[in-house]
């Protein structure tokens, strides 16, 4: 009865020791990224036109949501950047994007892998010449097409070969 009653004890210190170990990977996975508060989010749109967006980084997603106070149906995309330098924008490798339309009056909302060290774009595009950018290095940039950027970063990983 005690070998038995010792075994109950032992499996249960197991699970629970198995359990703990999951949780804290759980966690540190998921709260690894997070908004780098030494860069400013920023919106460089125009509030006045009547598009505004907000982007939630949420483990290794980024949402984007935007609304459209407008009377047009809206083009906007979201785009993430694995970054290679903490300051340089040219040299952002592309990672992923969703380019979705709002209608009038509406708000949507959309997500998007990021890297462990990113930039997240959120942005109007205005047809094929203006849509998501891919290649920084020649000087291309969002500018007033911008509705909200972040930048994430992961301590955690920031030293292993896939960050």
């Amino acid at each position: 009865m005690r070998k038995a009653a010792s075994q109950v004890l032992q499996s249960g210190v197991v699970a629970a020791v198995l359990g703990l170990f999951l949780t804290l990977v759980f966690v540190v996975s998921v709260s690894a990224y997070a908004v780098d508060t030494n860069k400013p989010v920023s919106g460089d749109g125009k509030p006045s036109d009547g598009v505004s967006g907000t982007i939630i980084i949420s483990g290794t997603t980024a949402q984007g949501t935007v609304t459209n106070s407008t009377n047009e149906s809206v083009e906007v995309g979201l785009a993430s950047y694995k970054k290679v330098t903490q300051d340089g924008i040219a040299d952002q490798v592309y990672y992923s994007s969703k380019v979705f339309s709002v209608g009038a009056g509406q708000t949507k909302s959309v997500s998007i892998e990021i890297p462990c060290w990113s930039q997240v774009d959120l942005f109007r595009v205005y047809g094929q010449q203006f849509n998501v950018i891919k290649d920084f290095s020649n000087g291309d940039r969002y500018a007033e097409r911008m509705l909200y950027a972040v930048h994430t970063k992961n301590e955690f990983n920031r030293a292993s070969k896939d960050c």
